[in-house]
């Protein structure tokens, strides 16, 4: 493989279930590549699998978190939705372990992302019991 692609949670797990990489669930892109290319897709700092992309390394910078519909635009000519074809992915960490991997990051940011009850805790003023 000559380059990697590093996942977010959700294209983590759409992978892990056998689906398409979508340039928006791309967090960044290392090394060079040109289409129809093996690379290595990264997940948390480890290899989860590899594929064939659509897309060169250049190109996957350019659109790499954005939708679909801003590619022509920022690419300059109507390109494929997807960066990789489902049928050009293949895992390399058993599939079980990848999903609920990445289903544990994604319930811990959900979790994170509301004010935690000792925080709340801290700064609301303790209940009088002098009565």
């Amino acid at each position: 493989a000559s380059g990697e692609v590093v996942l977010d949670n959700g294209a983590c797990q759409a992978v892990a279930n056998k689906k398409s990489l979508f340039p928006s669930g791309i967090r960044s892109i290392n090394g060079r590549f040109l289409r129809n290319e093996a690379v290595r897709l990264l997940h948390r700092g480890s290899e989860v699998g590899r594929a064939i992309v659509n897309y060169s390394s250049e190109e996957l910078e350019k659109i790499k978190g954005q939708q679909s519909t801003a590619f022509e635009q920022l690419l300059g000519f109507p390109g494929c939705a997807e960066a990789c074809y489902r049928s050009n992915i293949m895992l390399t960490t058993d599939e079980e372990l990848l999903k609920d991997e990445a289903a544990k990051d994604s319930s811990r940011i959900r979790r994170s992302r509301s004010v935690p009850q000792v925080f709340m805790q801290q700064i609301a003023p303790p209940a009088s019991t002098d009565e």
